[in-house]
């Protein structure tokens, strides 16, 4: 199970707004940088973090709309950040954990612990923006 909380295709999604600042938390350089310019490509705002506790700071600093989240970190591990993010409550932006951990009960948990969405790597970049997209359009119902 994979991405539950979306649409099934081809649902058209609006693209995001142009203001719109992902945070991109990501350890691995080479999976980080073709995120990054992919983001940038679609028009995104992008943060980078390649460890949990950056990710922490700049959750504040950055004041992102979607954190895209690993989870295997290091200093501070992706399971820790996401309960810290949730707990800004109204202020927390939305969470998509992106990781490797893609067994069905990693699955539950993080979604139990407040992400957003869950997506398995490795995940198509078209899927990710796909997620984004989506939670950006809840954003602009409300």
């Amino acid at each position: 199970m994979t991405a539950t909380l979306l649409p099934p295709k081809p649902a058209r999604l609006p693209q995001p707004k142009a203001a719109a600042r992902v945070l991109l938390v990501e350890d691995d350089d080479d999976v980080r940088t073709a995120l990054r310019v992919c983001l940038e490509a679609s028009k995104l705002h992008v943060g980078e973090a390649c460890d949990g506790r950056e990710a922490l700071r700049l959750v504040t600093e950055f004041a992102p709309d979607i954190v895209l989240l690993d989870l295997g970190l290091p200093e501070v591990d992706g399971i820790e950040v996401l309960e810290r993010i949730h707990a800004l409550g109204a202020k927390a932006p939305k969470v998509v954990v992106l990781s490797a951990w893609g067994e069905e009960r990693c699955e539950g948990m993080v979604l139990e612990l407040g992400a957003a969405l869950f997506l398995q790597k490795p995940a198509m970049f078209g899927e990710i923006l796909r997620a984004i997209r989506y939670l950006l359009s809840e954003d602009s119902d409300r």
